[in-house]
Parts: C-alpha cells; structure tokens; sequence
C-alpha cells in the first residue's frame, strides 16, 4: 500500500459490531474506505445459526500509489511509479449477550485471518510481506428505532512470517521493512465507532476505525480507517407451515 509518497505495511480493517440479533439472520455489508492515506473496499457478513451466537468473515482490499523522482541524479530521470497494494481476510466467532428487551447488545467476537502487503518501488523493485492476525473484541451496539451506534475495542496480535524483499531499494524504504523484520509481531489496540441509519431494508453506516499503536511510522503502519458502507439483513431461517386440514377432515365436520 502506498499513497502520499510513502509505503504502509499494514492498515486495520473496520471492527466487527453486531449486526445479527435472531436465530437465521444474514447481514450483508460492502463498503468503501478511506484513510489519510490509502482507500479500499470490504465486504463484511455475519449469520447466527443459533441464538446469541453468530459467524462472521470479513475481506478487505486496499491499494495506494504516488511518483517518486531522484533530485539527487542530473539531470533528474523521469519520475518512478511506486504503488502499493494489500488485503485481510479474516474469520471469527461472535457471543451475543442482549438485554431484556433487545434494544442493545454486548458481545465478544474472536477470530483470525490471513493478509499480504505487496509494494513496488519502480521497475522491477518489489518486496511482499504475508502476516497473520489473531484478534478478540468486546463490543457494545444500541438499537433504535431509526438509528443504531457501537463502539468496540480490539486487541490484534499481528504476525509478518514471510517475506520476499529486493534489497536494492531506497534506503529509508528498506529501513521500515528492516523495523517490521527485527520486531516480527505486533499486539495492535484499535478502537472502532460505528453509526448508522435506517432505510427499510437498507442501513447506510459510517466507520471509523482508530489505532492506538504508538509511532506506527517506524514500522510503515497505517493507524487509521473511515468507511461508508451499505447493510442490509436476510431471513435464512426456514418458515414453519401451518398446519392444513384435509379434505376429509373438513368433510367429516360438516356432516357431524
């Protein structure tokens, strides 16, 4: 990922709040995102195949580029094309503990998921990184009639376990990833606000997501994350039939 003339290494993605209450309900929610640095997309879905407890899976992609050009050279080449791409999938589990009356909800949701970050640096200069990330989040949302908010906070253990680097790019550049490779994991807190509002049978939220990591420019991270994003629920639970009489059932109450 790469924007501003500078490479990022990592970005968080959007916090999971609950967005299923009822046994059988599938949220679908896709959104753009955007940071004071990179933009993307998600697609997030969550189902509850039973009571107060719900699956969840979340992909984000997000991508990045800018012009560098050496000053140091004359005369000065044309400028270099650097660019930056990455993507998180990830899958958890959520419990829900709702209150009497349904109108909110606190949850913890655990889960993992896998991503890689691949930045180029010019032609033919390239270095990709593949981590892990295991994460649990407490989470509190209310329901209203036409609006609901949440907040959550994360605690992320992020993981780079392989990497494939061009040492022949730009000293600062290969002094971030150098940082990432001496340190190798990462325990991120990230805090993340959601507000959203109804528009039957649609909810438009807005997203923000903010880590609290210190410097998170030594080791080339983006700390924040805004997305506007579109959920809508579906019902997959099967309805119940009522029962039907027969036929002679009805014929032999009419002769009685």
């Amino acid at each position: 990922m790469a924007s501003c003339s500078q490479h990022y290494y990592y970005a968080p993605n959007t916090l999971h709040l609950p967005s299923v209450s009822k046994k059988g309900q599938l949220s679908v929610e896709a959104s753009l995102n955007g940071s004071s640095q990179i933009k993307g997309s998600e697609l997030r879905t969550a189902w509850m195949p039973t009571q107060n407890t719900s699956i969840m899976a979340n992909f984000m992609y997000l991508s990045g580029s800018f012009e560098q050009t050496n000053f140091f050279v004359f005369p000065s080449p044309p400028p270099e094309l650097h660019t930056g791409t990455g993507h998180l999938l990830e899958l958890g589990i959520t419990k829900h503990f709702p209150t009497s009356k349904n109108t909110s909800v606190f949850s913890i949701t655990s889960g993992a998921g896998l991503g890689t970050s691949i930045n180029t640096y010019g032609k033919q200069k390239k270095a990709a990184l593949d981590f892990s990330r295991y994460f649990i989040q407490p989470a509190f949302m209310s329901y209203g009639k036409m609006a609901n908010i949440g907040v959550g906070f994360r605690l992320a253990y992020l993981n780079f376990y392989k990497g494939t680097i061009d040492y022949t790019i730009n000293e600062s550049d290969l002094s971030t990833i150098q940082n990432i490779e001496k340190k190798a994991y990462f325990l991120l807190p990230d805090v993340g606000f959601t507000a959203g509002v109804r528009f039957d049978p649609v909810e438009i939220r807005c997203n923000i997501t903010l880590g609290l990591m210190p410097q998170p420019y030594y080791y080339g991270f983006s700390n924040n994350n805004l997305s506007i994003s579109a959920l809508t629920i579906l019902d997959t639970k099967p309805k119940s039939k009522s029962p039907t009489k027969s036929k002679k059932q009805s014929k032999k109450k009419k002769r009685r």
